[in-house]
């Protein structure tokens, strides 16, 4: 299996940390746009009903 290189964006606040990897040459960079923002909404929308 050909092993593929990512870009890594981090970011820390707050005692919490985020890693996100992406594919140097995403074969399809808008799905992977819109999984990520649904992701990071899923984690909001559950950090936000623990707080309220």
């Amino acid at each position: 299996m050909k092993q593929q290189d990512f870009k890594h964006l981090v970011q820390e606040r707050n005692d919490m940390k985020i890693i996100l990897e992406f594919p140097k040459k995403p074969k399809n960079e808008e799905n992977i746009i819109r999984e990520v923002k649904n992701l990071l909404t899923s984690i909001l929308q559950e950090n936000l009903t623990s707080i309220f």
